[in-house]
């Protein structure tokens, strides 16, 4: 199966989901943000850091009213 470049960045935002929901955390656009800039920092291979960075600009773009709780 191939992944298209535009879906790295939603395939990165779903790693974030599933860490928060096996380390059962609130599930927000600022703590997935903040789990990503984590991600990023650990991350050495530079493709792994611009898919996470793509993932970061799109939650970026998001309403800020969808910063509700999805737990």
């Amino acid at each position: 199966m191939s992944v298209d470049e535009d879906d790295k960045g939603y395939i990165a935002i779903g790693e974030a989901v599933i860490s928060h929901i096996f380390n059962g955390a609130e599930i927000t656009r600022d703590s997935l943000l903040d789990t990503l800039r984590h991600t990023a920092d650990e991350a050495v291979d530079e493709r792994r850091i611009l898919r996470i960075r793509e993932a970061e600009q799109l939650l970026k773009g998001a309403s800020p009213s969808g910063d509700k709780s999805m737990s």
